[in-house]
């Protein structure tokens, strides 16, 4: 079998050693390098909560809301966001993302951002790293849902963002997904870019009612996808390359079409390809 399921415990971070070695208690904190830092309380922000090479921010249930600030938690190497008690939320100054700027992210991260246990709206991008590892995380009513070279990602959320839910745009363009949501978007649901190869691997995954596109497939993009739905749009699966459909419900695909919403020639991979 060419897939791989990607159990919950692959993913979520863990906390280890002390329960905490900085209280977390104002905005523009720093957590230092190899630190955990939990936040005492919820917290309204202006300039961003700092996490530092291999550091921890645990929201521990609670919320930073970003009325007036483009960032919430900034990584400056390989970091942690999560909640060791409930769901974090992130929330940012612009419902929908589309006027606070491209770097308006609930988390921004240089190298490999490893999240799990949150919810983030109101950015333009809810996440934007490097590489992300995500976990329960909801990324909602963003610009962009979740956005990253690469990304592993299990049991996420990606819904209402008014461009696309998950997208990658560099190279090379890479996604594994699982047991994950992405729907009502207003352009795309996926979207894999970038100039080189790359691919999705997706498993139990919904896809359904964004804008006209599920799936999109940029040049020498692989799209594989099991035991998943991709329904509701003009064009469920717009591929460069045929993809790999096993016990998923789609109806219609199509070759890459450059924009628009008019099937360029189907894959006859799916229900109402001829």
């Amino acid at each position: 079998m060419w897939f791989v399921r990607v159990t919950p415990l692959a993913l979520v971070p863990l906390l280890v050693g002390p329960a905490y070695g900085v209280d977390v208690t104002m905005c523009g904190e720093v957590v230092p390098a190899g630190e955990v830092g939990v936040l005492q309380a919820d917290l309204t922000c202006g300039p961003a909560i700092m996490v530092e090479e291999g550091a921890t921010l645990d929201l521990n249930g609670h919320m930073l809301n970003m009325s007036s600030g483009a960032v919430g938690v900034l990584c400056g190497g390989d970091c942690v966001v999560t909640s060791s008690v409930g769901t974090g939320t992130i929330v940012g100054p612009d419902p929908g993302g589309e006027s606070c700027g491209q770097l308006c992210c609930g988390i921004l991260g240089y190298r490999t951002t490893r999240a799990s246990n949150l919810t983030i709206s109101a950015f333009s991008s809810g996440i934007l790293s490097r590489r992300l590892e995500a976990a329960h995380v909801s990324a909602s009513n963003n610009l962009r849902g979740l956005e990253a070279r690469s990304a592993l990602l299990d049991n996420v959320t990606a819904n209402d963002n008014s461009e696309v839910g998950v997208i990658t745009e560099d190279s090379p363009s890479l996604i594994r997904m699982t047991d994950s949501t992405v729907s009502g978007n207003g352009g795309a649901g996926i979207t894999i870019g970038g100039t080189r190869g790359g691919r999705l691997n997706a498993v139990g995954v919904t896809i359904t009612n964004n804008g006209c596109v599920g799936v999109v497939a940029r040049e020498r993009k692989h799209v594989r996808l099991a035991d998943s739905q991709v329904t509701g749009h003009a064009i469920d699966l717009e591929t460069a390359k045929r993809p790999q459909v096993s016990d998923t419900a789609c109806g219609t695909s199509s070759h890459l079409t450059g924009g628009g919403c008019t099937v360029n020639g189907p894959w006859g991979v799916c229900a109402n390809d001829p």
